[in-house]
């Protein structure tokens, strides 16, 4: 017996460290939904009393029956025992009521809860470093916090809650036993500890399983989203690839779907074999009750109330029990929650921040800049230096992976150089917040954003500090050419874009490339900069940005990346990259004059041109 206890204590002990967060979860519940926890704490205190009130109200109506002497009419009789029983309903619907005030400060506790956990998610999200972005762990982590961080914190102040009112019915009913004999308590408790055990062991078991099926599971989604989705669609129909990916999303849900019934079987024996020791004690406890009426020790009320406190007790114990196993598996399920808010962002704040110069006097400045992506060894960028001058349009090209785009990742910050500096106007770019950089710089990176949103909000997106109706959103609509597009659209800047949500219409990708071009215009940052600005542009809207490329550029320091020497060629410099390294730098003609890199490239390009 004395084995038993210590092996319990043994185990709660050995998950002290897990069930040490349960502040956190209590205190995520508190933040969110301050107004209701209160409530559910009053709640918890009167519904943890009642039993005992109903269990001495059935020992009297019992009682009331077996003993013979009360003298009176059947009337009398029944008048006095209706006074018990009508009060016992009351306590009864009394229950009843309270558990429906619970079941609504509950569910209005969980939609508080639930907002507000996701708002935290979606806060972090978007302050992680890109480099979580382009690692697969960062994804497995964040996909088990969006699946469990919600409702979990909910379930665990239900569990608290549930332990509270368990506790102070098994003091009032305990209080009870001790008047009886006190190894009923001792034999209550010993009672329930088979089950908790095997609810704690596999509660763990279910968490690594958990773990162990993230990776599956989000290939299991992606193919659904492949099936599904309507970027792919067109692709899937004609490679005829849809039955190749149903079958890969049927064979990944049979291989999950067989590890999960195996552990729900092994689950289902485990808690068969932890309540029999319950239930053999329940039939030994009603013996020695029926033992002692039968030698007159008591009366049959006390029988009946000594069974039912004996299965209350038990049922609370078992709750009270179970509910430290919940606690322990939704806290288990909670830690990937807290792990993912606990990442450190590699691109930190300044801890004295200097004001953003403007207007720019000196230009950006690029020192012995080198860099390599997490995980990988060989660098993408080295002893890379150069510099803008204020109002200068410079262009970068090369072979796909020679640097370009990382190059703009460093300007933004988006990454760090592992060596070297970044400076505007002689401030390292880390002495600026990261907001007011940002804000200072407009980005068209290739893969631009598709919004399925109003034209109008796709273009403000560029600038949300303006209001949606300012003046310079359709001017940076016409600037790109994106004017055109919305004549012909039904509700003009007003229409819906996208086929997510009813009423969208679809854009051709050059008409999507013009309205992202409108969107990079109307942020009006000094520092504008354009990945493949016209990869999608018709050869007249091509034409005309091209010649008046100057002039929407004026005063703002551009950087462009493009394979397209039509618009390379109107830079004020031209910088190739190749290997990470700047292998040549200066203007179309001078590059044209040495022969070099840039010469050989433009030739190539030009001869797709030459018709024989």
């Amino acid at each position: 017996m004395i084995k038993t206890v210590r092996i319990l204590f043994k185990k709660i002990a050995e998950k002290g460290r897990v069930l040490s967060s349960l502040d956190k979860a209590v205190m995520l519940v508190w933040q969110s939904s301050r107004l209701w926890m209160p409530a559910g704490i009053l709640l918890t205190i009167i519904q943890g009393a009642l039993p005992l009130a109903q269990l001495y109200l059935i020992k009297k109506i019992f009682d009331f029956l077996s003993v013979t002497g009360f003298q009176g009419t059947a009337a009398e009789k029944w008048a006095y025992i209706i006074q018990y029983i009508a009060l016992s309903a009351f306590i009864a619907l009394i229950e009843i009521l309270l558990r429906t005030i619970t079941s609504i400060v509950e569910n209005h506790q969980a939609e508080e809860v639930s907002a507000y956990v996701t708002e935290i998610l979606h806060a972090k999200s978007i302050e992680a470093d890109l480099e979580y972005y382009e690692n697969p762990s960062f994804f497995n982590a964040l996909h088990r916090a969006q699946q469990s961080a919600p409702y979990r914190p909910m379930i665990i102040v239900r569990g608290i809650m549930g332990i509270s009112q368990n506790i102070i019915t098994l003091f009032a009913l305990g209080g009870l036993f001790i008047m009886f004999h006190w190894a009923l308590v001792l034999g209550l408790f010993l009672s329930v500890i088979p089950g908790f055990l095997v609810r704690m062991f596999f509660s763990e078991k279910l968490f690594q399983q958990y773990q162990r099926l993230t990776e599956e599971e989000r290939k299991m989604s992606y193919l659904n989203w492949l099936l599904t989705g309507d970027l792919h669609a067109k692709e899937l129909r004609l490679l005829n690839t849809g039955s190749y990916f149903k079958k890969r999303y049927a064979s990944l849900r049979a291989s999950i779907k067989k590890e999960k019934l195996t552990f729900s079987v092994r689950q289902s024996w485990g808690d068969f074999t932890g309540q029999v020791p319950a239930v053999m004690a329940v039939f030994i406890f009603l013996s020695f009750m029926i033992r002692y009426a039968i030698q007159g020790l008591l009366t049959i009320g006390s029988v009946v109330m000594y069974y039912q406190a004996f299965q209350r007790s038990q049922a609370a114990m078992k709750d009270l029990l179970s509910s430290f196993a919940v606690l322990y598996e939704n806290t288990l399920f909670l830690s990937d929650f807290y792990s993912f808010l606990e990442m450190k962002s590699g691109i930190s704040e300044p801890e004295d921040p200097v004001p953003f110069p403007s207007p720019i006097n000196t230009g950006i400045s690029f020192e012995n800049v080198s860099f390599s992506y997490p995980g990988i060894k060989k660098p993408v960028l080295e002893n890379i230096t150069f510099s803008i001058r204020p109002g200068e349009h410079i262009a970068l090209v090369g072979d796909n992976g020679a640097g370009k785009t990382t190059l703009i990742k460093l300007l933004c910050r988006l990454y760090d150089p592992v060596a070297g500096s970044i400076s505007i106007d002689g401030f390292n770019i880390r002495s600026f917040t990261i907001a007011v950089l940002r804000r200072n710089i407009s980005v068209l990176f290739q893969d631009y954003m598709k919004y399925n949103a109003t034209v109008r909000e796709n273009i403000w997106f560029g600038n949300i500090d303006f209001p949606q109706n300012h003046d310079c959103l359709e001017q940076a609509a016409s600037l790109s050419g994106a004017d055109k597009v919305v004549e012909t659209l039904s509700e003009g800047y007003e229409t819906q874009l996208g086929k997510m949500f009813n009423e969208g219409q679809e854009l051709s990708i050059g008409q999507w490339q013009k309205i992202s071009l409108a969107r990079t215009f109307f942020r009006d940052a000094p520092i504008v900069i354009l990945d493949e600005p016209t990869s999608s542009l018709d050869v007249k809207t091509e034409y005309e940005i091209v010649q008046r490329f100057h002039q929407l550029m004026k005063g703002k320091m551009a950087v462009i990346i493009s394979h397209r020497f039509s618009t390379v060629k109107m830079a004020d410099r031209i910088m190739v990259l190749e290997g990470g390294k700047i292998v040549e730098s200066g203007s179309h003609d001078e590059l044209m004059k040495i022969d070099g890199v840039y010469a050989k490239m433009f030739s190539m390009q030009s001869e797709n041109y030459i018709t024989t």
